[in-house]
């Protein structure tokens, strides 16, 4: 029997959820093969699958928690038409032992575009693990051919220490040296404070790896 045929045999069985699953798992397959064959890059196929299936936990309960932005102490704000708007957030897991990190890109409309989330074993200061984030949904957003993007983040340490060139601290000097360099690429990125209730489905993402 051919795969597509197999494939059509079984999906038509699956729920909702298992469909979202699958399609989910299925993607970060593809995408290592893709990544195997252009960049050389190897990884399990058990940690592949572990990273699809904990990206769809991510975003499952993103859409359970459906947050509402009237009941929060800041509102959430809709950019501008053409703009996109990603809240970016960090948290410290396990007793300090790891981080999770996660960010929610909206268009003008608050439709979510793009989602992630993604855990990483160490130990991080929280202006550390806020700097790694941002670090990392930059390098998304770049990748992405993303452009107009106003990035929001709790942490005004971070924010404060990017936005303002003379501040080069010891510990987070180059982070925040390389962040600015990848904001300042022409792709008009703009990076802003906002409380943390402002932030609350990033910060959802961040934490979904506790349980």
């Amino acid at each position: 029997m051919e795969f597509c045929q197999w494939f059509s045999n079984h999906i038509v069985g699956l729920d909702d959820d298992q469909l979202a699953r699958m399609t989910v798992t299925m993607w970060f397959l593809l995408n290592q093969r893709n990544s195997r064959i252009w960049n050389g890059s190897m990884a399990g196929v058990q940690s592949v699958v572990q990273q699809g299936l904990e990206t769809w936990k991510c975003v499952r309960q993103l859409v359970q928690h459906s947050v509402n932005v009237q009941g929060q102490s800041q509102k959430w704000e809709k950019p501008p038409v053409g703009f996109l708007k990603c809240n970016i957030d960090a948290d410290i897991l396990d007793q300090g032992v790891a981080m999770g990190a996660g960010f929610v890109i909206r268009n003008n409309e608050g439709a979510v575009a793009y989602c992630g989330c993604w855990k990483i074993r160490g130990s991080f200061s929280p202006t550390l693990a806020e700097a790694l984030c941002l670090k990392n949904v930059l390098q998304f957003m770049i990748s992405q051919g993303l452009s107009n993007v106003r990035m929001e983040l709790d942490a005004k340490i971070v924010v404060d220490g990017i936005n303002d060139n003379g501040i080069n601290d010891f510990e987070m000097g180059m982070i925040f040296e390389y962040c600015r360099g990848l904001i300042n690429q022409g792709n008009n990125f703009d990076l802003y404070h906002v409380r943390r209730s402002a932030s609350a489905s990033a910060t959802l993402s961040a934490k979904s790896f506790v349980c």
